[in-house]
């Protein structure tokens, strides 16, 4: 191993983060199935939308971490790093759109705007 198992350890308060961001996105989603009727009259389907926005963020970002992960620990020759950092230049991609769709929805922009601006540059 290029790296000792230290790395899963310093990668698992990622990824406990990751996993509860998937577990809410899951509970919406069930809420939404449940209760749409309620949810499209109250009007907040964009809300809805960001939620699914948001998780594709932090779900590229786990790949990101997760392929980081196994090429620290199992070494040079399994993945590229062009692989490894591939779900971070779609997630500056998709933090683009998602900065123009959230200026067209009024929404606040926090981490995206941070992704979309460090792919600008």
């Amino acid at each position: 191993a290029v790296v000792s198992t230290q790395s899963t350890g310093i990668f698992t308060p990622l990824w406990l983060w990751k996993l509860t961001t998937i577990c809410g996105c899951v509970m919406g989603i069930t809420s939404y199935i449940r209760h749409h009727n309620v949810v499209r009259e109250m009007g907040t389907i964009p809300d809805f939308q960001a939620m699914l926005l948001s998780t594709s963020l932090q779900l590229l970002l786990l790949s990101f971490e997760g392929c980081l992960c196994y090429k620290l620990t199992y070494g040079a020759d399994v993945l590229s790093w062009y692989i490894v950092f591939t779900p971070l230049f779609l997630l500056s991609i998709l933090s683009v759109i998602m900065c123009v769709w959230w200026g067209k929805k009024e929404r606040p922009l926090e981490l995206e705007l941070l992704f979309s601006v460090n792919m600008i540059q």
